[in-house]
């Protein structure tokens, strides 16, 4: 059945209202958008192998164990920053309320984020070095800010790269991923206080 005009108008202007909220909310964070090509460019940060899509569904898990076993398709596979890969691996696992699919909210966990970085420092903590780690807060903070602007770009454009079930779902990601970058900025002193206990510890093992 038709929905009424003023019913119509009313859901248009609300709609709209969210993207100038949410592209506020980007503008606002310009200066943040660069910082890591910027480090790539001047070799601040090296390149190395990266997944290039570690979110939660690329991580296979014993049948029989509460345990990761690898990550999986492997073809996303490229040369990028650790950076980027682990923080994205953290946006996709510690954001436990936002999904896409309910309204804009989000929670990172702080518990989630310190087991996965516990268990990845294990390995990696003698790649990264006090320059890198710098680094490690900021791609935190980045991910989600660039996944947010890439689903508003996609709404904006028609819906042609994500696979959308019902109108402005990809607004309503963006706006997750929006309120989980400011989650993240809330939380930042928590945040870089996991990271330096997690890798200290293990850089001084090593």
């Amino acid at each position: 059945q038709p929905q009424p005009a003023n019913t119509l108008i009313t859901g248009a202007r609300a709609e709209q209202a969210e993207v100038m909220a949410a592209l506020e909310q980007i503008e606002a964070r310009t200066a943040l958008i660069p910082i890591l090509q910027q480090a790539r460019m001047n070799a601040s940060l090296l390149v190395s192998v990266t997944h290039g899509d570690p979110k939660l569904d690329n991580v296979l898990f014993a049948r029989d164990a509460d345990r990761a076993l690898c990550l999986i398709d492997l073809d996303t596979l490229q040369p990028g920053l650790r950076q980027h890969d682990i923080a994205d691996c953290l946006r996709s696992c510690c954001n436990r309320v936002g999904d896409g699919n309910q309204a804009p909210r989000a929670h990172f966990d702080l518990n989630l984020c310190r087991a996965l970085l516990g268990g990845y420092a294990e390995l990696a903590a003698p790649l990264f070095d006090r320059a890198a780690l710098a680094f490690l807060y900021p791609a935190i903070r980045l991910i989600p800010l660039e996944l947010a602007m890439r689903f508003l770009a996609d709404y904006l454009q028609g819906d042609r790269y994500f696979r959308v079930v019902r109108p402005q779902q990809n607004l309503d990601k963006a706006l997750i991923q929006l309120a989980l970058v400011a989650d993240i900025e809330a939380k930042r002193a928590d945040i870089e206080r996991i990271i330096g206990d997690c890798f200290s510890c293990r850089q001084h093992r090593a």
